[in-house]
C-alpha cells in the first residue's frame, strides 16, 4: 500500500500545473465490473512524445484466472484518446 501512495503522489506532481495539458498521466486504478478484478495501469510521458503503459490485474483470463499478469506498451495520445499497442505476458505457466 506504501507503494501505491508513494507513486500516487510522485504521478500528481507531474500534473502539478494548472494546464494539465496531458490529462492522462499518471497511475490509474479501476474495477472489472464483470470480474470484480483490480485493474493498476501507470502511465507515463516519455521525452520523444509517446506514452509507457504498464499495468497488471488481479484476475487475469488469459493467464488462467490469476493475478500473474503484466502488460507493457507505448502509444500516442490523439483527439484524446490514448492509442497503445501492449502486451500480455503470463507469469504462471512458466
Amino acid at each position: 500500500m506504501a507503494m501505491l501512495i508513494t507513486m500516487g503522489l510522485t504521478g500528481q506532481s507531474v500534473l502539478a500545473d494548472n494546464k494539465r495539458a496531458i490529462p492522462i498521466v499518471g497511475l490509474w486504478e479501476g474495477i472489472d465490473l464483470d470480474d470484480g478484478a483490480n485493474h493498476l495501469r501507470s502511465i507515463r510521458h516519455n521525452e520523444d512524445g509517446t506514452f509507457s503503459l504498464t499495468g497488471n490485474s488481479t484476475y487475469f483470463t488469459l493467464c488462467g484466472g490469476t493475478d500473474r499478469d503484466l502488460i507493457i506498451g507505448t502509444g500516442v495520445f490523439e483527439n484524446e484518446v490514448l492509442k497503445a499497442k501492449s502486451s500480455l505476458t503470463c507469469f504462471n505457466n512458466g
